[in-house]
C-alpha cells in the first residue's frame, strides 16, 4: 500500500490514516478542513510524523527542493535535521496555508519570482490579498528562496 501526503494547503485536506501517526497524536478523522483553520494547521504539521510511520510520497504546491531535502534527510536517518529544516519552513506554511486564496496568491508570487510564470497576477479570488499580505508574502518568499538555494547547494 502506498500513502501520499499533501504538504501544502489543499481544500479539503485528506487526513492521513491514523496508523501513520504516533499513538499520542490528535485524532484527525473527524476534522473539518473546509471551515476550520485550527484543524487545517494540525494536519499541515504532521509531515515528519507521517514520514516516521512510512508515508511514501508528498505532493507539494511549491518549494520542491526544500521538501526533497527534508525527505532525503529523514530517509538517511537524519530526522533531527529534517525536523529543523521543516521548522524553518513553518513560517512560510503558516502564512500560505491560512486560506486557499492566500495560498494561490503566495505560490503564484513565488513561482513568478523563480521565473516560472511571467506574472504574479491571479484570477479574482474570494479572499482579499491586500498590501499587508503582499509585504508579508514577499518577506516570506525571500526566506523561501534562501531555503531553496540552500537545499540546492546541500547535495544530500
Amino acid at each position: 500500500m502506498a500513502s501520499v501526503s499533501f504538504s501544502a494547503a489543499h481544500t479539503p485536506y485528506q487526513q492521513p490514516p491514523t496508523s501513520l501517526l504516533p499513538v499520542a497524536s490528535t485524532p484527525t478523522n473527524a476534522f473539518d478542513c473546509l471551515d476550520n483553520t485550527a484543524d487545517e494547521r494540525v494536519l499541515s504539521n504532521q509531515m515528519i510524523e507521517a514520514m516516521d510511520r512510512g508515508v511514501h510520497a508528498f505532493m507539494p504546491t511549491g518549494l520542491h527542493e526544500v521538501y526533497v531535502r527534508i525527505w532525503n534527510l529523514h530517509a538517511a536517518g537524519r530526522r533531527d535535521e529534517a525536523r529543523a529544516l521543516f521548522a524553518r519552513l513553518a513560517p512560510v506554511l503558516g502564512f500560505s496555508n491560512q486560506h486557499l486564496d492566500i495560498s494561490i496568491h503566495f505560490f503564484k508570487r513565488l513561482l513568478h519570482r523563480q521565473g516560472i510564470y511571467p506574472t504574479a497576477r491571479v484570477r479574482q479570488a474570494g479572499a482579499p490579498f491586500d498590501a499587508f499580505h503582499a509585504r508579508v508574502a514577499d518577506e516570506l518568499i525571500d526566506h523561501a528562496l534562501d531555503l531553496i538555494q540552500e537545499c540546492r547547494q546541500a547535495g544530500d
